[in-house]
């Protein structure tokens, strides 16, 4: 005789129930994928002992040598941008 009682208390509860709202809501997933880390790297820059002798150097007049200095350090800036740009694909952990 309980588990009757039990049974109409079920069915009774039951249809008391209403019926659940469902909701479809439309999300973006961004899953990973994988790349090649760098694009074309860059020449490096030559330094400057490779690019003249020290009697070379010594002969030049100090104009000549800011001027290459500054050309070098141009070069070496020109040379970290081109490098940012083909390793901008990379991931990092930092922020």
């Amino acid at each position: 005789m309980k588990w009757v009682m039990g049974l109409l208390i079920a069915l009774t509860l039951s249809s008391c129930a209403s019926t659940p709202v469902i909701k479809e809501v439309i999300q973006t997933v961004n899953v990973p994928v994988l790349v090649e880390c760098l694009g074309g790297l860059p020449p490096d820059v030559r330094p400057l002992k490779e690019l003249y002798n020290e009697e070379q150097w010594n002969r030049l007049t100090t104009d000549q040598r800011n001027n290459i200095i500054i050309a070098q350090a141009l070069d070496r800036k020109v040379y970290g941008e081109q490098m940012a740009s083909a390793s901008a694909g990379c991931l990092s952990d930092g922020p």
